[in-house]
């Protein structure tokens, strides 16, 4: 944690620090620059790895979120309006003379809103109104990632776990297919098959842009191996003989992942 904070030391200095090694640290100079104000900070000690207090760190500026309704400010690489960030520091952008030093700049505009928070996220993740957002119903990944269109946020849950497995964002279809891909790849073909979800931005989303507002949910099974660590992105397989299949409160037996897609 000293070292941490101690990134943060350009913060004070007279130019605009580098966004490394702390992403934080030229926000947090504009802010000062602007307003003329100090920092605090308080800490806790978590032991563990560094998965770990990743993990707690995103659970954190999501309780923080439901609480305020927007992000914190300086996270996320987020500038005031009247300032430019200042470039990386290492070797190779140096050497490229493609470092540099932002500062105050009275043309740049803000940074984009912080993604507002759409009520409480509801208890139960594969719910069809989880986040209070439109998702479209669960289908399979091998039919998902042909099928889907546009970009937005996709989440994948497996008959063998409870839960979600993996929740992702970006183009749905080129992300399912490269889980879908990884999943075949030998070292990973005995990886439990996981059903994926996506969401298309929607006018009644407003934390994404304007469109039509869906999401994809795939569900298939594993095949008779252990499970394996499911929160890594290869082990979405669909190419393995599903079992048993459970879908809105009805099991059945199915040929393949399902995906079926809403808007």
């Amino acid at each position: 944690m000293r070292g941490r904070l101690g990134q943060l030391h350009g913060v004070y200095h007279a130019q605009m620090p580098y966004r490394d090694p702390h992403t934080a640290a030229p926000a947090l100079w504009a802010l000062r620059h602007r307003d003329g104000c100090d920092f605090e900070v308080a800490v806790i000690e978590v032991p563990g790895t560094g998965p770990d207090r990743k993990a707690l760190e995103a659970t954190a500026i999501t309780l923080y979120r439901i609480g305020s309704g927007r992000s914190p400010t300086a996270s996320f690489g987020r500038m005031p309006a009247g300032y430019t960030i200042s470039s990386g520091n290492n070797a190779r952008l140096a050497a490229a003379g493609r470092r540099y030093r932002g500062g105050p700049d009275p043309a740049a505009p803000a940074g984009p809103a912080s993604a507002p928070v759409s009520g409480l996220p509801g208890a139960d993740p594969a719910s069809a109104d989880w986040m209070n957002w439109t998702w479209s119903p669960w289908a399979p990944i091998s039919q998902a990632r042909g099928s889907a269109a546009g970009t937005g946020l996709y989440r994948v849950r497996s008959s063998h776990h409870a839960g979600l497995v993996y929740v992702g964002q970006g183009t749905i279809a080129l992300r399912l297919r490269t889980h879908a891909a990884k999943a075949s790849e030998p070292a990973t073909a005995k990886a439990p098959a996981s059903p994926a979800t996506w969401r298309h931005p929607g006018s009644h989303c407003p934390a994404l842009r304007p469109s039509t507002c869906s999401s994809t949910r795939t569900i298939s099974s594993p095949p008779t191996s252990s499970p394996q660590d499911t929160h890594r992105q290869h082990n979405s397989s669909d190419n393995q003989a599903p079992r048993r299949l459970v879908r809105a409160g009805t099991a059945a037996d199915g040929p393949a992942p399902r995906t079926d897609t809403q808007t």
